[in-house]
């Protein structure tokens, strides 16, 4: 029998160990969280991913849970009764319905099309008021629905994507023709919502944001991103004007903490302003549950990036080579060989935003006496570290390996070559292991078709992250 509540157990556990504590620094050089006292019990919660979780990716990596709980009504919780928490969309990517006087004929929400049809359900005009920039949002149950602007790239909904898409599209004053149409599943009707959201509303939105957040003593922005097999992201920014939310709100309170609903790397143009960021990435059913632990100090951070973050859109191993990307003729070319990664920045010299590896703790570790050798099987780092704060916590070992004098093959200027995670109480020390596999001591030889042993002494470095190396050591062969 499946025992759910070990199940949630479970996700919680892996939602606060994959989360990853990214900037912790206030304008007077303090941390911003844990949040504790006023700034703990007096919050402006900003986000639609506060109220509706951004649990899973779509398309196949869509996932309905047995229930995930709205992260807003996670902090109410363990802010208590006594705490104020004030909620705003700022920006709002649900809208309402579309009304009637503006499109011809009139539209009625809710069933389209019975169990197993498909057909074009509504030919008309949308009538617009003004010039701007309109969401246009299609809440759909039951199947697919394609809704078509003129002049503007069709929009695609399905339940089995999410509950709701929406796309922000720039509209002239005056009629546009609009259509849909859809199929629904064979066991159940086509149900859509048609919404909108004006540019007057949009205003309204972003004003009540920063309004909610100048008169808090923390504002806690939630923001995401959208992610899916068959479709590329147009750049690496934050979709839906959410980073000139988040500038917003950080310039009316300089106590702000950004959580990241995100499948991968972001550019924050807006991160010197902010006092803490926390990626949660897609967290699953218990990620209300687990932001809320971790932003309190219940839980300590201390998830480390699996990828790098890069500082700008043409700072990156992608840029201004459009065989890598978008391809040429339909075709990708991947001709990094194997500097991919943090291996192309180490390579070319360019500092990213935040570098692989990298996740900060609400308290520090302190490294010391490296000892590396041979073993068997390749080789073993050993180091001690020391938990030198006033909180338990994690800290995730990781050793790198310098190239070798004697290959002439390319090699990356460091490799990650092994990894291990202490939990260590204040004050405590613990002597770890981490295991150097032998294959990651030889390289790929091109003409041989073979790995191979490279020979010669090598440099092993240990630390937090990519960038942060503690301690340098030796291994020779």
């Amino acid at each position: 029998m499946r025992d759910a509540q070990a199940g949630r157990d479970t996700a919680r556990r892996i939602a606060e160990n994959g989360a990853v504590l990214l900037r912790n620094t206030t304008a007077a050089g303090r941390p911003a969280l844990p949040l504790t006292g006023a700034a703990a019990a007096d919050l402006a919660v900003i986000g639609d991913s506060a109220l509706r979780p951004k649990v899973s990716g779509l398309g196949s990596a869509h996932v309905v849970p047995d229930g995930a709980q709205a992260p807003l009504d996670a902090l109410r919780e363990r802010a208590g009764s006594g705490a104020s928490v004030r909620y705003e969309p700022g920006v709002d990517r649900l809208g309402t319905p579309l009304p009637a006087e503006n499109l011809s004929p009139a539209f009625t929400n809710g069933k389209q099309l019975d169990a197993g049809g498909d057909r074009a359900f509504y030919d008309g005009t949308l009538t617009v008021p003004a010039d701007g920039d309109y969401r246009l949002g299609l809440r759909v149950d039951g199947g697919l629905a394609v809704l078509q602007v003129e002049g503007q790239d069709p929009v695609y909904a399905a339940d089995s994507f999410s509950e709701t898409t929406s796309v922000v599209l720039r509209l002239t004053r005056g009629t546009h023709k609009l259509s849909m149409s859809g199929w629904a599943w064979p066991d159940r009707p086509l149900s859509v919502d048609l919404t909108w959201v004006t540019p007057e509303q949009a205003a309204r939105n972003l004003q009540r944001a920063v309004t909610a957040a100048s008169a808090a003593k923390t504002a806690v922005v939630f923001a995401q991103d959208e992610g899916s097999e068959g479709y590329d992201r147009p750049g690496l920014s934050l979709p839906d004007g959410q980073d000139a939310l988040i500038s917003a709100v950080a310039k009316a309170n300089p106590n702000t903490v950004v959580v990241l609903n995100t499948g991968s790397s972001v550019l924050m143009p807006w991160l010197s302003s902010t006092a803490a960021v926390l990626d949660m990435w897609y967290p699953g059913q218990e990620g209300a549950r687990a932001t809320a632990a971790l932003l309190y100090g219940d839980t300590n951070p201390s998830g480390k990036l699996t990828q790098t973050f890069p500082a700008a859109e043409d700072a990156q191993p992608m840029a201004g080579n459009p065989k890598r990307f978008p391809g040429v003729d339909g075709k990708q070319e991947y001709s990094e060989g194997i500097h991919v990664g943090y291996r192309w920045y180490d390579q070319q010299g360019v500092t990213p935003l935040f570098p692989f590896g990298h996740g900060l703790s609400y308290t520090t570790f302190d490294y010391r006496d490296l000892a590396v050798e041979r073993t068997a099987t390749g080789a073993a780092v050993r180091v001690s570290v020391r938990n030198t704060g006033s909180v338990a916590g994690k800290e995730a070992v990781q050793v790198y390996l310098g190239p070798s004098g004697l290959v002439s093959a390319p090699q990356a200027v460091k490799k990650l070559a092994g990894y291990t995670k202490v939990a260590l109480e204040p004050g405590e020390e613990k002597r770890v292991t981490v295991p150097v596999d032998a294959r990651q001591l030889q390289y790929w030889n091109t003409q041989r078709h073979t790995w191979q042993n490279a020979p010669g002494p090598r440099t092993v470095l240990v630390g937090s992250s990519s960038a942060d190396i503690r301690l340098t050591g030796r291994l020779t062969q």
